[in-house]
């Protein structure tokens, strides 16, 4: 996940997502899926949108609720 960020950023997994979405007051990118290093499937990823940061000017997606 680490490689996945920008310097300075924060990307979580989608499972790490599910939990705290609704419980902090942040504002998320959804990054697709993304191969990360010791893990056999593709992992969603999103990206923390930290303010005043150059990185808060990116379009914001949240995942859809499937289901």
């Amino acid at each position: 996940m680490e490689s996945l960020a920008e310097p300075g950023g924060i990307c979580i997994s989608g499972k790490v997502f599910d939990e705290v979405e609704s419980k902090l007051a942040l504002t998320y990118e959804y990054r697709g899926e993304q191969t990360v290093k010791n893990t056999a499937k593709p992992v969603r990823v999103y990206r923390i949108q930290l303010e005043g940061t150059e990185s808060s000017r990116f379009k914001v997606q949240k995942r859809k609720n499937v289901g």
